[in-house]
């Protein structure tokens, strides 16, 4: 079993799904001479009420094992799938004392030798699915005593099923992007006054804890969430305010020296180990992010693949401690095309398996929402046209959640932007024609594009532009349920060097007061 599982591991979401079908497919074949070994022996029964000598017509037990030789593991396999306490394994029996096989009806099934008989890999409901039980008494490995012989254990399998296929799913309602429009009334010198938690999906990304506008903005506005980056100690303060804010953290460093060369599950392990003491020390931490912006260049596919599986052992591994894990972490741009998300989706499985979220970062220029539209093929490399509001850059995680995710049964994976604004990226699409500064490489924060938005009438300042932007990405993501929110980069980093032009400290005002406007 373990063997069976491990190979359907390394196989592709395609390649699992086919090779499940498959493995039904030999499965009932092999069912269906147990049940006709049990129609026979029904026979024989009816025959010795009539008189005759049941032993002239028993199936004897080895002729039973002769017929399900090449198929028992399947079958196995097939019942243990979803349920958490694996049904006894078939095993040669002790004696020559012929298998007794009886039907039995599956309303009728004693609910306590198989509790969890309605999970199994199938994934239409219950009541679409016909079943047909087999009940099959089996000696037990271990007799009860030297002198009682081998006691018979009982097995459900599922025998046939009226359909089968992929997970069903309902596409949302087709529309067009939300229109950009300015915002009146936002004060840019007085805190708000919030008295509950915020409806809005905007929210900050924090450095160190040395701007006091950021505890302001907690108090002031009521975020939903707040992500800190190296420091943590204050985010006691933070869940003070409310302890229902999701608080996201980041620890500095990571080693990529060991892609290729350590086993992924195993790096996982030494990464956790390395951080667990202030895992441990840090409770107000919801979820741990782990490698910042992994990339890779074009055809690095056992790269992807190894992070994929080093950031879903992560997951898994983090449950079992009792913490939980933000996953991915992708740099703007990342994926490149629209098939290597393929290559990430055993790391998607896992955060869904093993309480994780997922995590990416989205910048754009010169404007958050130029570039986006809907019903537009090849926004990014092979990506096919979808119904929603997506873009090369901002709202590119719709392309991986309309198009590979839902139809996956994979789209209640929750996701964070963890970072989000305006960088240096290049303008793409629909954004090149109107760039203003296209050949100009220090022109790259909102704090550079702050005239040129004034000059287009985006806002009144450079402040009120931004957040008028801010907003309009917040009513998008507000559509999705599985979007948690995004942290705008960054608070915390005035006067500190290269990641100054994007601090938001002379933002932090209007922005709360737009957060907390929102009910």
């Amino acid at each position: 079993m373990s063997l069976l599982m491990f190979r359907q591991e390394a196989l592709t979401p395609r390649q699992r799904h086919r090779a499940r079908r498959l493995t039904m497919l030999i499965a009932s074949l092999g069912l269906t001479v147990v049940l006709l070994g049990g129609l026979s022996a029904l026979l024989s029964r009816r025959v010795q009420a009539q008189g005759e000598t049941l032993a002239d017509r028993v199936v004897p037990t080895s002729d039973i094992q002769t017929a399900l030789a090449p198929d028992p593991l399947p079958a196995v396999a097939l019942a243990q799938v979803g349920s958490p306490t694996p049904p006894p394994a078939l095993s040669q029996p002790a004696t020559s004392t012929p298998t007794q096989i009886t039907l039995q009806a599956f309303d009728t099934v004693d609910p306590s030798l198989h509790p969890q008989i309605e999970l199994t890999d199938m994934p239409l409901p219950a009541e679409e699915q016909l079943r047909i039980f087999v009940q099959l008494q089996v000696a037990s490995p271990t007799p009860i005593t030297q002198s009682a012989g081998a006691q018979p254990s009982t097995l459900y399998v599922p025998f046939l099923t009226r359909a089968y296929g992929p997970p069903t799913y309902v596409l949302p309602a087709a529309r067009n992007p939300e229109p950009f429009y300015t915002i009146d009334g936002l004060s840019t010198s007085t805190w708000p006054a919030a008295t509950q938690m915020s409806a809005s999906k905007l929210t900050f990304h924090a450095i160190g804890r040395g701007d006091p506008y950021m505890m302001q903005f907690v108090r002031s506005a009521r975020p939903r969430i707040v992500k800190t980056v190296g420091d943590f100690g204050w985010m006691a303060e933070v869940k003070a305010v409310d302890p229902n804010i999701t608080v996201i953290g980041r620890i500095y460093g990571q080693d990529e020296t060991v892609i290729g060369r350590v086993d992924p599950a195993q790096a996982a392990t030494d990464y956790i180990n390395q951080h667990l003491g202030e895992y441990r020390a840090n409770p107000y931490i919801d979820y741990w992010e782990g490698w910042n912006e992994f990339v890779w260049t074009g055809g690095e596919v056992s790269r992807i693949q190894w992070f994929a599986q080093f950031e879903a052992s992560r997951a898994c591994q983090m449950q079992d401690l009792g913490l939980k894990a933000a996953v991915g972490g992708f740099a703007v741009g990342w994926p490149n095309t629209y098939a290597e998300f393929e290559h990430v989706l055993p790391m998607i499985e896992a955060a869904q398996r093993c309480g994780a979220i997922f995590h990416i970062h989205e910048y754009n220029r010169p404007l958050m929402y130029c570039g986006v539209a809907s019903n537009r093929p090849d926004l990014i490399p092979g990506a096919p046209a979808i119904s929603q509001p997506a873009g090369p850059l901002t709202l590119r995680y719709r392309l991986w959640y309309e198009g590979w995710l839902r139809p996956r049964g994979l789209a209640d994976v929750p996701l964070l932007i963890s970072e989000a604004g305006l960088d240096s990226v290049p303008a793409t699409g629909d954004c090149i024609g109107i760039d203003p500064y296209p050949s100009d490489p220090s022109r790259k924060t909102w704090k550079h594009f702050g005239d040129w938005w004034v000059q287009q009438g985006i806002g009144a300042s450079a402040e009120l532009a931004y957040v008028n932007q801010l907003a309009w990405l917040d009513r998008e993501m507000r559509h999705d349920s599985y979007v948690l929110g995004a942290t705008i980069f960054t608070m915390g980093a005035d006067g500190s060097g290269v990641w100054s032009s994007f601090d938001i400290h002379n933002a932090a005002i209007p922005l709360a007061n737009y957060v907390a406007s929102q009910r």
